[in-house]
């Protein structure tokens, strides 16, 4: 995680593990990294990652919305540090 915070400072502030305790479930903090991670990197589309969520993960409902809701404030996380930056 620190080689993560050196490469991109932008996640630093990123709330990572308040967004999944604020889902509920604290073990969804890896996917909260992952939304993060897109956000800053854009290694790859964003649907990508989601279709590779929804493609492994078990097909119970409430499991895969957790995820994509926890991939999704992820992402939002650094965007909105993104844009408070450039003001």
């Amino acid at each position: 995680m620190v080689i993560f915070r050196l490469c991109f400072p932008s996640a630093a502030a990123s709330p990572l593990t308040e967004i999944a305790l604020d889902l509920g479930k604290p073990v969804v903090k890896n996917v909260v990294a992952l939304g993060a991670f897109q956000a800053i990197t854009e290694i790859f589309p964003e649907d990508t990652f989601r279709t590779a969520l929804r493609q492994t993960l078990k097909p119970d409902p409430a499991i895969q919305e957790l995820n994509q809701d926890a991939f999704s404030r992820g992402h939002e996380s650094v965007q909105e540090q993104i844009a408070d930056a450039a003001n």
